[in-house]
């Protein structure tokens, strides 16, 4: 019988899984069953599915249900794994929901739809018509640098109010707005967005907070190892594992923009680094230039990114 990873699980260190390719550029299931067996040796705490990172604009309706198919072959029950729905229709959006309810998802990880830079009004009936349709919970995903939408404390305050809106993935760069957020809804709701490191630690210390969802895992068991620290009370160690994410984020880009090509493809090279990924990415992103993977190369070195623990 399914029984769904229940929510007080939904925290520390999730995944944003990247889909590995081939050359040709189908996606190759042979290596993203190997990455996934990678993420869970590395002891991340969740899997998201096709989102963001997953590079699900360029994936075909058909190739999205079959990962998220794959994904519940090759993963346990034991561990959160969402699907990622985000689409630029509302009824692409809701059929994915189905197939991951079909499939026994754990949750969705939602999106309004980029572009098109809905209101306050359109985005909190948005997340009202996936609440009414969806029996699985939502994570609703404030992501500004790709929709042109920052939500207001309004509209976070009205979306809560939705029976399946859980929890919120909160990619603000207003920190204002991160916090004021965190410190009114943390109690009630899952809100994740707190990065590895000093400030993460201060802010889960002082205003509570589930973790993370992103980075594609790159650092390994340091990140998921991060939030572990923290809940056995150790903070040495969790400031010890916090640096690697800290140097990781701080070298490699700038807010969320990479610095030596697109955040996709510096995840997919880091991962290819270690064996666990292919380098390939669909246009209209590219791979890492040959002279920037030396500098990638140069710095994993430098800051003992891929050192052992």
């Amino acid at each position: 019988m399914y029984t769904p990873v229940d929510l007080e699980h939904w925290k520390g260190y999730f995944a944003t899984v990247v889909t590995p390719f081939k050359k040709n550029l189908e996606i190759d299931y042979s290596n993203y069953e190997r990455l996934l067996k990678w993420l869970l040796k590395e002891h991340m705490h969740g899997f998201v599915i096709a989102g963001t990172t997953g590079e699900w604009s360029t994936l075909k309706f058909e190739e999205r249900c079959e990962l998220f198919e794959a994904s519940r072959q090759y993963l346990p029950r034991s561990v959160p794994v969402i699907a990622g729905c985000s689409a630029l229709r509302i009824e692409e959006t809701l059929a994915y929901i189905k197939t991951a309810q079909n499939l026994k998802m754990d949750g969705v990880l939602l999106t309004v739809p980029p572009y098109v830079c809905p209101t306050d009004r359109e985005i909190i009936h948005f997340y009202k018509t996936a609440s009414d349709y969806s029996s699985l919970p939502i994570i609703a995903y404030n992501w500004p640098q790709g929709t042109g939408c920052d939500f207001s404390l309004s509209v976070i305050d009205s979306i809560f109010k939705f029976k399946n809106i859980v929890a919120l993935k909160n990619s603000t760069l207003n920190s204002n707005q991160f916090l004021e957020v965190l410190k009114t809804y943390s109690k009630n709701k899952l809100i994740f967005g707190i990065m590895p490191g000093e400030k993460g630690m201060k802010l889960m210390k002082e205003h509570g907070g589930n973790g993370c969802i992103g980075a594609a895992g790159v650092l390994g068991r340091k990140q998921p190892g991060f939030f572990e620290a923290f809940w056995q009370g150790d903070y040495g160690k969790a400031l010890s594992m916090g640096h690697y994410d800290e140097s990781f984020m701080s070298h490699f880009f700038t807010g969320f923009k990479g610095k030596y090509g697109h955040a996709i493809s510096t995840f997919k090279y880091l991962l290819s680094m270690q064996g666990v990924c292919s380098q390939f990415v669909r246009p209209p992103l590219l791979t890492i230039s040959d002279k920037n993977k030396q500098v990638i190369s140069q710095l994993v070195t430098k800051l003992g990114l891929f050192d052992e623990i």
